[in-house]
């Protein structure tokens, strides 16, 4: 009983880490760096993915590799479908019928990246380095002219 408990504690903290990524651009796009680096050969799997064999077969590896990079696709399809509809949802002619449908879709794709963010079983080490990435920018943003910094780079990503 106490296994399963601890099992279940583990699960709703990753569940609760993971929306936090999800509530935040950077957390998103610290996520879909990984892609890049999977594709750029930059990282290997067993970098970022718990409990990985240290040897597998490089067929298994590329199997293993684009599974992670389609997942990766579709988190990143959903993020962009939900900013698309969150943009909608600040227009000022919306219908309100209209508008809890969007909202209600908005967060169907976040649950659905959540799931799809545990299904990657990302490692320890991989979460620690993404949740020191937000902390940065936190602190960052907190600081003297930090917030004007990060809406000014944002903005030059934009453009």
């Amino acid at each position: 009983m106490e296994r399963f408990e601890i099992a279940k504690r583990i699960e709703a903290g990753e569940r609760e880490i993971f929306n936090a990524i999800n509530g935040v651009f950077i957390g998103i796009k610290e996520i879909m760096s990984l892609k890049d680096k999977l594709e750029s050969q930059s990282y290997r799997l067993q970098e970022v993915i718990r409990e990985m064999e240290e040897e597998i077969s490089e067929e298994e590896e590329a199997v293993q590799k684009q599974r992670i990079i389609s997942i990766l696709e579709e988190v990143q399809r959903l993020d962009e479908q939900n900013k698309t509809m969150q943009v909608t949802l600040l227009g000022e002619n919306i219908e309100p019928e209209n508008e809890f449908e969007l909202k209600n879709q908005v967060q169907q794709n976040k649950e659905q990246i959540v799931n799809l963010l545990k299904g990657l079983q990302l490692s320890r080490r991989h979460i620690d380095s993404i949740i020191d990435t937000l902390n940065h920018h936190f602190l960052q943003s907190t600081s003297p002219n930090g917030l004007l910094k990060i809406v000014r780079r944002a903005w030059e990503e934009k453009t």
